[in-house]
């Protein structure tokens, strides 16, 4: 998977840590990216709409990360438990 600079920006300040929560991940792009390059465990993906979450899941499905990325429909933090590194990225709203 190659990042658009932007998101490869925002990839590059997260530091290894166990669990990763990407708000407002829209395609679990960022999630994806640092779990395949070793530098999360597991992470959580949130977005507020089902369809970004649909497209998310399909994402982590088609790289075999089902077992380490869970998708969450949500609020902001409102469904987020505890985690090591947050990242709220999103262009949205």
């Amino acid at each position: 998977m190659i990042l658009t600079p932007r998101l490869a920006a925002v990839a590059a300040f997260v530091p290894p840590c166990g669990t990763l929560a990407d708000i407002g991940t829209d395609h679990a792009y960022i999630p994806i990216h640092l779990l395949r390059k070793g530098v999360v465990r597991r992470a959580v993906a949130s977005d507020v709409a089902a369809g970004p979450a649909r497209a998310a899941l399909a994402n982590v499905k088609a790289y075999g990360l089902e077992s380490r990325v869970e998708i969450v429909i949500g609020d902001g933090l409102e469904k987020i438990g505890a985690v090591d590194v947050i990242v709220m990225a999103g262009m949205g709203g």
